[in-house]
């Protein structure tokens, strides 16, 4: 039984744990991908080319703009982020969940481009709690924390256009309401349009033969 796969858009304050509940439900839902992001941000000592982002030069991803090679794209904490438009679209037609880990302006332009995209954004607990998670992290400086810090409650804001909320307080809770909110979306009426239409087809069949 197939259902028509979709984009899951998940943002959140940098900081929130979204990248490793994107990796965790990646691991426990088999029809799920995550989509790589192409940026111009400087590639972290612990981060893979090709796996976690596709790092390029901000000439090569103002060409791949002008070729329109992004589904997205947007400035964030002064660097470039896209998402493919070809390997998006590819994935979507072949039923996959492709999950995405961008931010607030990316999925509102990703939703104008794929209207059926679900939007889920992460909190953490407390602003506090925030800042502990940007701190233990050890991959930023404490200016570029402050600055994302600056930056969160416009991401917060941003809330407003998601279609569910997850407030990150517990890893395993957090995972789990995510991969039921992806169970839940595979049996909306309009992604189940294949089966349905298969399954009348069979019972047209079926009536033939048999009454």
């Amino acid at each position: 039984m197939n259902s028509l796969g979709f984009p899951l858009i998940i943002s959140a304050p940098s900081g929130a744990g979204k990248t490793s509940i994107c990796y965790e439900v990646l691991r426990r839902v088999d029809e799920a991908e995550y989509s790589v992001s192409v940026t111009t941000r400087e590639r972290r000592k612990s981060e893979r080319d090709g796996v976690d982002y596709h790092f390029v030069d901000e000439d090569e991803f103002r060409l791949m703009i002008e070729r329109g090679e992004f589904a997205e794209w947007a400035e964030v904490h002064d660097a470039l982020y896209g998402t493919l438009k070809a390997k998006l679209s590819t994935a979507v037609e072949r039923g996959r969940v492709v999950i995405l880990d961008i931010d607030g302006q990316g999925a509102r332009n990703l939703k104008q481009t794929y209207p059926d995209s679900v939007l889920v954004f992460i909190f953490p607990p407390t602003p506090a709690v925030l800042y502990e998670r940007l701190s233990g992290r050890g991959t930023d400086e404490e200016d570029t924390i402050r600055d994302r810090l600056r930056a969160a409650p416009q991401e917060v804001e941003n809330a407003e256009l998601y279609d569910y909320v997850v407030v990150n307080e517990d890893f395993e809770d957090s995972v789990v309401r995510i991969v039921h909110i992806i169970e839940a979306e595979k049996c909306v009426r309009e992604r189940m349009q294949p089966f349905i239409a298969d399954y009348a087809a069979q019972l047209e069949q079926w009536q033939k033969e048999h009454l």
